[in-house]
């Protein structure tokens, strides 16, 4: 994967955590998807948002409850001095 650019989006994710990132001219969007029915799991992030599931702020990380889902949206300008050119996992 790595000759063709592509690289997880989130590092040392669990297998049963899926990831996507889709950008916009005024926002991300991070999806998160726990599709352990037994097992939870926290997800740092480099960027603070809202979890539009929740309502909440993510403060530096999302816990996922077992199949649990957030989509977390974060400011354009704050994506952008970040690396951005990173793929989904999972």
């Amino acid at each position: 994967m790595s000759a063709a650019g592509v690289s997880p989006l989130l590092d040392h994710a669990p297998a049963h955590l899926e990831a996507t990132r889709r950008t916009g001219e005024e926002a991300e969007f991070l999806f998160l998807l726990n599709h352990s029915d037994t097992e939870t799991v926290r997800v740092p992030l480099t960027v603070d948002g809202i979890d539009l599931v929740s309502g909440t702020k993510t403060d530096g990380a999302v816990e996922l409850a077992p199949l649990a889902v957030a989509v977390v949206r974060s400011g354009r300008r704050a994506v952008m001095s970040r690396n951005s050119t990173r793929a989904s996992s999972g």
